[in-house]
């Protein structure tokens, strides 16, 4: 697989698509003050969520991630496997946790890091929209073919990944939620030989 960044800005989403709701962690916030997508991946964004039913909009739970976020995040996912699969090897629980947030050390793959990639949901009438069971362990509610759920949560997702397929973005089939357009897993999932977003620094930002 190749890279050829194609240097294009990171923009930030909410002057893009001011009716998005935003719901990233304070903590993060604070430094970041937004959240942040290359331009053309906000406009599309912009797009898909004109494409929503009426009364629907996007919750955006992360966008481009510092590799200090990333790596913080890979943390919390080993962990968690850690406590809850006491008989897995280490190298299953760090693969287990590379589904939901890649090693920043895996810098081709980390598709947050470079501004192509967003975690949302749908959202209306003040409150997220269900798209999860709770029935079933978080491994396999996260995946986006998931049947074995109420029909009502499996409309909620149709809406979603009918929207965000007609835009243009290419959706992770781990996590529901995680969509891309422009980095490698995109560029893999649609057979393509070069990727043109590559990781980008946080110098690019004025933080």
């Amino acid at each position: 697989m190749i890279i050829k960044d194609c240097g294009e800005p990171l923009v930030d989403i909410m002057s893009v698509c001011p009716s998005l709701v935003l719901d990233i962690e304070s903590s993060r916030l604070k430094i970041e003050k937004s959240a942040y997508l290359r331009e053309t991946v906000a406009k599309m964004l912009y797009r898909a969520k004109r494409l929503l039913p009426d009364g629907y909009t996007f919750v955006i739970n992360d966008a481009w991630r510092p590799k200090s976020v990333q790596q913080r995040y890979f943390q919390y996912y080993v962990h968690k496997f850690e406590r809850e699969h006491l008989n897995w090897s280490q190298t299953k629980i760090n693969g287990e946790a590379g589904r939901f947030a890649i090693s920043p050390k895996d810098e081709m793959h980390a598709g947050h890091l470079t501004g192509a990639a967003v975690d949302l949901e749908l959202y209306k009438n003040g409150r997220r929209v269900p798209q999860k069971s709770l029935k079933i362990p978080f491994s396999e509610t996260a995946l986006t073919n998931q049947t074995n759920m109420a029909s009502y949560i499996i409309q909620n997702r149709k809406i979603l990944c009918d929207a965000m397929t007609k835009a243009g973005f290419t959706n992770y089939p781990s996590e529901y939620w995680h969509w891309s357009y422009g980095d490698v897993t995109w560029a893999e999932l649609n057979k393509k030989d070069t990727a043109i977003y590559g990781v980008i620094e946080n110098s690019n930002l004025d933080l």
